[in-house]
């Protein structure tokens, strides 16, 4: 019997017989390959990288109120023996007027862009155009208009465009009371995809000094994505809800707590952290986190817990000790504990 099989590649070869009904009849005496090309020892390849970065900047105040400028940079980056070349680049102009004491417009034009010899690369560019309008009508009061527009083009063609719109406020109302609005609205097409999206985003952050030691953060943010394409009238919204406060007894211990709440669609997320730094001398500190949340989807209700305890001691100029202890566990899913300790020396 004369096995055959097409020519192959290897450093040895062997026979298995899965089954064999004939018992003793069949017996395999010897395997022969012919027209054996021996292996040669292989060659050198030696590759050589060459990297060339450039970078200039101009600017110009042709008036009082005006100021012009112009920033380049160049990254060129060639490999031998392949004559591999990789080039990308950033164009940065802008211009800055303040036709009134109280206004300041900025516009600025950005382009980016990425060319590579590379099999079955193409030619990468972006182009980013914003005007912003800053004021400071008050001394406790200050806002911004800002329009910016993205452009992503690959092989010359357009692939995608991003308008974006906004506006933010930021105000002092009362002594150690301050609050910051801000408000944006963009729309997204990606023409490689036919998928035209639509964001709007409105937070409001206060933030308040309540006593010496006490301070507290409330924010709420409400967001909504809308896709004209490919499914028309498609809304998505959410709404979160957040506060902080931080506790500072003294300048050896500090208190933090944070809670979250985020409903959407889908369902709703109640998050609670707990931290505590305390560094009792100049050699030792110690850092506890407790993590509680609670997520409700579909009528389901799932907690997750997560602890971390970390401890640090330099015992002197040459050695310290750390130590590290987490705890988690996700709903009815097994604890997980884990323990470690590192000895450091430094010399």
């Amino acid at each position: 019997l004369i096995l055959r099989f097409p020519p192959v590649t290897a450093r040895f070869f062997k026979i298995y017989v899965e089954r064999n009904d004939l018992g003793e009849l069949v017996r395999i005496n010897s395997i022969l390959a012919r027209d054996i090309e021996p292996v040669t020892a292989g060659t050198k390849r030696v590759t050589s990288t060459l990297l060339h970065k450039i970078g200039a900047g101009l600017t110009a105040q042709p008036f009082k109120a005006t100021t012009l400028s112009y920033n380049f940079s160049l990254t060129d980056t060639t490999q031998e023996p392949d004559a591999v070349r990789d080039t990308s680049g950033v164009h940065t102009a802008s211009l800055t007027v303040e036709p009134h004491r109280l206004l300041k417009t900025t516009f600025t034009y950005q382009h980016n862009f990425d060319h590579s010899n590379r099999s079955g690369s193409k030619d990468k560019g972006m182009d980013i155009y914003s005007l912003i309008l800053h004021s400071n009508p008050l001394p406790t009061l200050s806002s911004s208009l800002s329009f910016v527009r993205n452009e992503n083009r690959s092989a010359g063609e357009l692939q995608s465009r991003n308008d974006t719109a906004s506006f933010n406020a930021a105000a002092e109302l009362y002594r150690n009371l301050n609050v910051d609005l801000t408000y944006s609205f963009s729309r997204l097409k990606d023409f490689s995809t036919s998928q035209d999206t639509q964001n709007q985003l409105l937070s409001v952050n206060l933030n308040a000094r309540l006593t010496a030691r006490l301070n507290a953060t409330l924010g709420y943010s409400f967001r909504q994505t809308r896709a004209e394409s490919p499914v028309p009238g498609r809304t998505t919204t959410s709404h979160t809800a957040s506060g902080a406060f931080t506790y500072t007894p003294s300048r050896f211990l500090n208190f933090n707590a944070r809670f979250d709440l985020s409903d959407t669609i889908d369902g709703n997320t109640f998050s609670q952290q707990y931290r505590l730094d305390w560094t009792p001398t100049a050699r030792a500190s110690l850092f506890i986190n407790y993590r509680r949340m609670t997520q409700q989807i579909a009528g389901d209700s799932h907690t997750s817990h997560f602890l971390d305890v970390n401890g640090r001691w330099n015992i002197s100029r040459y050695f310290d000790l750390s130590a590290n202890y987490t705890l988690s566990q996700s709903g009815n899913a097994d604890r997980i504990q884990s323990f470690f300790t590192t000895l450091g020396f430094r010399f």
